[in-house]
């Protein structure tokens, strides 16, 4: 993840892009070659590449990398991390005062150990929610 991609200049883009293309590449040829990599998942791996129909004018790798959250939005409070943190203490995550919108959106994270859990019978992976609704009179700020 690259953290400094919202408020990068286009140089510096490009070379997190390339940055990005490199390290996919690399991964992708480590898993086909590396002699610790066990043989049949080499295998595997040797039958991914590039698709050779698609991107022909870009090598074969798309025009542009998918940066997800690539934007940030000033304003009288920034939502980070901490936003969606419960705090132990209070059972909740922080409050903002005077909120202009409340909004609810799971966040979809790829994490790097395994994280599952069952909930009503479905399995939650990568996800920083819990799945069910909140309750009780709205409050000022929100849209319905």
């Amino acid at each position: 993840m690259s953290w400094t991609w919202p408020d990068a200049d286009r140089y510096h883009r490009e070379r997190l892009e390339k940055f990005h293309i490199d390290h996919a590449a690399s991964y992708a040829w480590l898993l086909q070659n590396d002699p610790r990599v066990p043989s049949d998942i080499q295998a595997q791996w040797k039958t991914a590449g590039r698709h050779r129909d698609e991107f022909p004018d870009n090598n074969h790798w798309p025009w542009q990398i998918y940066v997800r959250q690539g934007r940030r939005i000033d304003g009288r409070a920034r939502v980070t991390q901490h936003n969606f943190i419960i705090d132990e203490k209070t059972g909740r995550t922080p409050k903002v005062e005077h909120p202009i919108a409340i909004g609810e959106h799971s966040f979809d994270v790829h994490p790097c150990h395994d994280r599952r859990f069952a909930i009503d019978d479905r399995w939650m992976e990568g996800v920083l929610w819990f799945p069910k609704k909140a309750s009780g009179p709205a409050q000022p700020g929100q849209v319905p």
